[in-house]
């Protein structure tokens, strides 16, 4: 099972047990904030589809208060390609789209590397 079917069947089944709005979020993105969340859940109110963009082409978080299947059916999961395939099948399905801010997520090394200098706290300067 494909990543896109894993999305879809997980959408699907929190869907069936109630909640009003859905937000799927990459667990290899710890620049994520509560700030932002805060903003998706906010977005959500006035659109009917949330996207964090990815700095590789994909995306960190994928929003919605209804599933759209086309969204997780048409994607070339794994590739720079997924934002903007998602997209345009948003357009295609006419829905109003807001995208959060960019963030980076970890695919490799280099990226880890770039993380620890990130959260690498500053050096203390004695007075």
């Amino acid at each position: 099972m494909g990543l896109g079917e894993r999305l879809l069947r997980a959408s699907e089944q929190m869907l069936a047990i109630g909640p009003q709005k859905l937000m799927i979020i990459g667990s290899d993105c710890p620049y994520l904030t509560q700030e932002d969340l805060a903003e998706a859940f906010a977005r959500l109110e006035t659109h009917d589809l949330v996207i964090g963009p990815a700095i590789d082409g994909g995306y960190w978080l994928i929003g919605f208060k209804s599933l759209h299947r086309p969204l997780f059916q048409e994607i070339s999961w794994s590739t720079g390609e997924v934002l903007r395939q998602t997209l345009a099948i948003a357009e295609r399905l006419q829905l109003k789209t807001a995208l959060l801010r960019e963030l980076s997520d970890i695919d490799s090394e280099k990226d880890w590397r770039d993380f620890e200098q990130f959260r690498k706290p500053p050096p203390i300067s004695s007075i």
